[in-house]
């Protein structure tokens, strides 16, 4: 994601500040990466969220691998 412009998520007083990085699918599904900045939360985890429900859509259960394209 070097490179990549982030999307600053400055939320309501209680919840956590993060990025967001647009990207998308190798199928083209519209996604995006949100990194959030809590202490102690993994390096090697991202939280990918999309208008519909990835799961579902592409059929994916733990420890499938996906390829996510993310916009620069």
């Amino acid at each position: 994601m070097k490179g990549a412009k982030p999307i600053e998520i400055l939320p309501a007083e209680g919840y956590c500040l993060g990025k967001c990085f647009k990207a998308h699918l190798a199928n083209g599904l519209e996604c995006a990466i949100a990194l959030p900045q809590v202490r102690g939360y993994p390096e090697d985890v991202i939280e990918v969220i999309a208008p519909v429900n990835l799961r579902e859509k592409l059929q994916l259960k733990d420890g499938d691998i996906i390829e996510i394209i993310v916009a620069s």
